[in-house]
């Protein structure tokens, strides 16, 4: 009868996880800019009306997201708003969440890599008068 070869044991598998290299994690952006500038998540919660505010007050971008497809499907692309919008924003103060047939409103802070921040409204958020959908 012949003999079947042996397997590796298992202190070799253990030096062999240990020695592969480490899987590489390249992150994918939420979404992209007009410009083609990538943004990233910063948290994985939601922030509230007043941190937006405060962010946008410190120069973050704005841009809406009315039906929550990212961009895409029927609410492609979605609104960017242009400096003098967002003065404003400041100036009308927070903004309201609002429950709708899609979900409740919400903001989420993203990032650039080189720290550009924006606020994402997403679904049914009022901003003094510029966001508004009939």
């Amino acid at each position: 009868m012949a003999r079947r070869p042996r397997g590796a044991t298992f202190a070799e598998i253990v030096r062999q996880v240990r020695e592969a290299p480490a899987a590489v994690v390249v992150p994918v952006p939420l979404l992209r800019g007009p410009d083609g500038r990538a943004y990233f998540a910063i948290e994985e919660e939601e922030i509230d009306p007043d941190r937006a505010l405060a962010l946008v007050a410190a120069g973050a971008l704005v841009a809406w997201d009315y039906c929550g497809g990212l961009g895409h499907g029927p609410c492609s692309p979605l609104d960017w708003f242009d400096a003098r919008d967002r003065a404003r924003m400041v100036a009308a103060g927070p903004p309201l969440l609002r429950d709708a047939d899609a979900g409740r409103g919400h903001l989420v802070e993203l990032c650039a890599p080189d720290g550009q921040a924006l606020v994402l409204a997403m679904l049914d958020v009022r901003w003094g008068d510029l966001m508004y959908r009939r």
